[in-house]
């Protein structure tokens, strides 16, 4: 049993050393994404006019999407206890409580820092889980955003416009959620124009602009973060 526990144990240490592991989320969602349109161009556009069925449908992914950064966040917390517990000297910082805090939020919660294995709460919190938190967090207020236009004008997009909203924030991530924001704005305002002045239609739908921002940033947000230096927003 020690023999298997040790051999698991190696095989988990060599995934997360893996510089794979961080096109992960670029690759899961992407997938993601590919799928979910496919199910909405060639399923629901046409025969779900009032967008019921499509709603259910990306809350269906939302979950899904929930669910994987929770789990990631989760391994990648497994995978660095497993690498200091290997490390020798750094399995000192496994039992290490945080001496001096240098966040004032952690100052409120001495019951979870200032205790045995405080060093390694603080640090999984800092690099694996506040992201979670800034996502869900962003991508929820840009949720609730789509819904009020929504009671506005509810022919400008629908239930499930703002679900595909919130999954596409959830999918982008911290700091991706900037490129997400941004790409969509770009993507709606040229298709804006072009409707308006080329076809001479009035209203200009969310969905296209929204699964276009959200698939190039869920697949390539990491290049567009490491290029635009967005990373410095993570500190």
């Amino acid at each position: 049993m020690d023999l298997i526990k040790y051999q698991m144990n190696q095989i988990l240490l060599h995934i997360f050393l893996s510089p794979i592991l961080t096109y992960v989320p670029e690759i899961f969602f992407g997938a993601l994404f590919i799928l979910g349109a496919l199910k909405y161009y060639l399923h629901f556009r046409r025969g779900d006019l009032e967008g019921t069925k499509t709603a259910k449908f990306f809350g269906k992914l939302v979950v899904l999407a929930i669910g994987f950064k929770v789990l990631y966040a989760a391994f990648l917390t497994w995978g660095q206890y497993l690498l200091w517990k290997a490390g020798g000297l750094s399995s000192v910082l496994l039992t290490e409580p945080l001496r001096k805090i240098p966040a004032d939020f952690a100052n409120s919660m001495p019951w979870l820092f200032n205790v045995k294995g405080g060093y390694f709460s603080f640090y999984s919190f800092n690099h694996f889980w506040l992201e979670v938190l800034i996502t869900l967090v962003l991508s929820f207020a840009f949720y609730f955003i789509l819904l009020s236009l929504k009671k506005r004008n509810p022919r400008f997009l629908t239930v499930a416009d703002a679900r595909l909203g919130l999954l596409g924030g959830i999918a982008a991530g911290w700091p991706g959620f900037v490129v997400f924001f941004v790409l969509f704005l770009l993507f709606f305002l040229t298709l804006g124009l072009y409707r308006q002045f080329i076809l001479k239609e009035e209203y200009t739908p969310v969905t296209d602009p929204l699964f276009a921002a959200a698939f190039i940033t869920a697949a390539f947000g990491f290049w567009f973060v490491n290029v635009l230096s967005l990373s410095i927003l993570k500190a």
